[in-house]
């Protein structure tokens, strides 16, 4: 499509399929096999340790230095709350305030929201409790500089509401749940020239 042409030519996506493969072969879906939690190491992970953490962290870094980095999205899945949603950050919470005091790290997921039926805005959350801080999220929002980080969550037991109520996801739910987040990208980030989006 058109749509994917512009996203293609204007953004460079960096996508990670997981983060801790060694522990899912084994039937763990939050650690890795040394039994840590991957996803709480943001902050100081160790580069025998935690591994995948400590070189995707680094490679953040250095996209955020050498080009901007214009989103950062963790995906997971959630195993009581049912929908689509995210996780996202505060912007109060920010060590230095940003210069546009208006909660833009709303936008993105309210763009979303407007794709597709299974995204649960309501669900939507913003805060940074003390127990998020070595997340990825948390990390690269407040550490790294990416104003817009977030986990996006899909659950495990499918949609509450809208005509797929009740039922687990599909592969067309998922595929339709990934349209809104490219088009929301492009009309959110999209300005002509080239930007880094991590997923």
């Amino acid at each position: 499509s058109v749509q994917a042409k512009q996203l293609r030519s204007e953004f460079v996506f960096k996508i990670v399929p997981m983060l801790n493969p060694d522990g899912v072969i084994n039937g763990n879906y939050r650690c890795a096999l040394s039994g840590h939690d991957m996803n709480r190491r943001w902050a100081r992970p160790m580069q025998t340790e935690h591994a995948p953490i400590f070189h995707l962290k680094n490679m953040i870094q250095e996209l955020q230095r050498d080009r901007g980095v214009v989103l950062f999205c963790d995906m997971h899945g959630h195993s009581r709350k049912k929908g689509v949603f995210v996780y996202g950050c505060d912007p109060s919470k920010r060590e230095t305030p940003p210069e546009d005091p208006r909660p833009l790290e709303k936008v993105f997921p309210w763009m979303v929201s407007q794709d597709c039926q299974h995204f649960a805005i309501r669900r939507c959350t913003y805060k940074v409790g003390k127990s998020k801080a070595g997340t990825g999220r948390v990390v690269t929002w407040k550490h790294l500089g990416v104003d817009n980080s977030y986990t996006m969550e899909a659950s495990f037991c499918g949609s509450d509401s809208g005509p797929a109520a009740g039922l687990h996801f599909d592969v067309p739910a998922l595929e339709n749940m990934g349209e809104a987040v490219a088009r929301a990208i492009l009309r959110q980030f999209g300005r002509g020239c080239a930007r880094q989006v991590d997923a």
